[in-house]
């Protein structure tokens, strides 16, 4: 029986790493998924990215990358240092430059969302309307209220204003490995038609999918689609 290909998830702006059990559950006992947890510090990238190139050195052979939102930059970041370590890379609903146009607009209702006393059941609402979708697992929904707790907020505001300043287009060009990316057409918090714009421009024999109808949260909302492309990624290395 062949071992389990290793798979390296970057999470998103959140950087617990739990919120993949989806995802992991849909890649099948072929993988053997590793979470990334980034410190909860006021940190910059070069820190992120280190937790990522120390997860990728564990994995012990070539591992599928698979990066959410925020986690993108800091993945592309990690395959350029490491692509020997690196079997594919998989984006998922994320960036290589500034998110948004409006980000500075986002920041302040952002730190109203996460930072402000809000009863628990309106705070679950308001994040899974912006995110998800009404399908999310109740279990999911807790860990998504528990992981921007008001608490964390600090750091989550530390890290949404680093995306302000991101470039990795130089980085990600020069990749050479399969890579893909995925978003979905129903995404609140990223125009997704022109990130994959920018994947197609720099990487033209990258895959790149927009899901009809897919949120922000692509793994936990739709992780059998994401999974599936994920084991095509694999199969194409």
């Amino acid at each position: 029986m062949s071992e389990p290909i290793p798979a390296v998830l970057v999470p998103g702006l959140d950087g617990t790493g739990e919120l993949f059990a989806p995802f992991a559950a849909a890649l099948g006992p072929g993988f053997a998924s590793a979470p990334v947890r980034f410190a909860d510090a006021l940190v910059g990238w070069e820190e992120h990215c280190t937790a990522v190139e120390r997860a990728l050195l564990e994995a012990g052979q070539p591992a599928l990358l698979v990066a959410e939102s925020f986690g993108g930059p800091v993945a592309v970041m990690a395959a350029a240092r490491q692509p020997e370590r690196v079997r594919g890379l998989l984006l998922v609903a994320t960036f290589l430059v500034r998110p948004s146009w409006n980000l500075g607009l986002i920041r302040p209702w952002f730190r109203l969302v996460v930072g402000t006393p809000w009863p628990g059941a309106l705070r679950q609402a308001v994040l899974v309307a912006l995110l998800a979708s009404p399908a999310l697992d109740p279990g999911l929904r807790r860990r998504l209220v528990a992981v921007n707790d008001r608490q964390r907020a600090p750091v989550l505001a530390r890290r949404l204003g680093l995306c302000a300043g991101v470039d990795v287009r130089t980085e990600f060009s020069a990749l050479h490995l399969p890579i893909a990316y995925v978003a979905g057409s129903a995404d609140r918090i990223l125009p997704t038609a022109r990130h994959a714009a920018m994947v197609r421009a720099l990487q033209p024999r990258a895959h790149v999918e927009l899901l009809p109808g897919a949120p922000h949260m692509m793994l936990q909302c739709r992780p059998g689609e994401c999974a599936a492309l994920a084991r095509r990624l694999v199969a194409s290395a």
